[in-house]
């Protein structure tokens, strides 16, 4: 019985976290000039939702879209993915939104340290692969069965590349982001 009402407390624990998160993104969206809203929510564990977010951009007109996907477990995770060819702003968004998050100070979040932490490892491990990415782009042409070899002729495959592989190791994985060049 004991254990039973303790899950109860702990899902309504996770509830309200994730309508905390959920509605933060909101109200951050709209304070940013984008439109949002709630394309899933996991009403069973209370666990992930996904919120989309859209705007015309004001000078160009161009329709930017994207998805933020939530994860409310033992950390919070709050990863963002454009959905639209053009991304402008979403980075910013994003920023805004953990910005907020952070400002917050939850008692029930874990310190960013934490977080830090991990990230020197990452990048001990991005450096790595950069050292031997020579090695992968030669493997990838000796193919097994004379298969035809994945070749790397340009700037654009060595991108597709490095993408491909960091998006298989980590979470946050970022388009790049095109800024147009000003005239001279």
């Amino acid at each position: 019985m004991e254990k039973k009402k303790q899950q109860s407390t702990e899902r309504k624990l996770r509830e309200k976290h994730l309508s905390d998160i959920v509605t933060l993104i909101h109200k951050v969206s709209e304070a940013k000039g984008w439109t949002s809203s709630l394309e899933a929510y996991d009403k069973k564990d209370f666990r992930f939702a996904t919120v989309s977010v859209w705007r015309t951009t004001p000078s160009s007109g161009t329709e930017v879209s994207g998805t933020f996907e939530i994860i409310c477990d033992d950390q919070i995770k709050i990863n963002y993915h454009s959905t639209s060819f053009h991304n402008y702003g979403l980075a910013d968004l994003y920023d805004a939104i953990s910005h907020a998050f952070y400002k917050l100070k939850l008692p029930w979040v874990k310190p960013r340290e934490k977080i830090v932490d991990r990230t020197k490892g990452a990048l001990s491990e991005v450096e790595r692969i950069f050292r031997r990415f020579h090695r992968i782009v030669r493997q990838l042409k000796h193919r097994h069965d004379e298969r035809p070899p994945f070749l790397v002729t340009d700037e654009y495959d060595v991108q597709d590349l490095v993408h491909a592989i960091l998006k298989g190791l980590y979470d946050d994985i970022r388009p790049e982001e095109y800024c147009p060049s000003a005239p001279s």
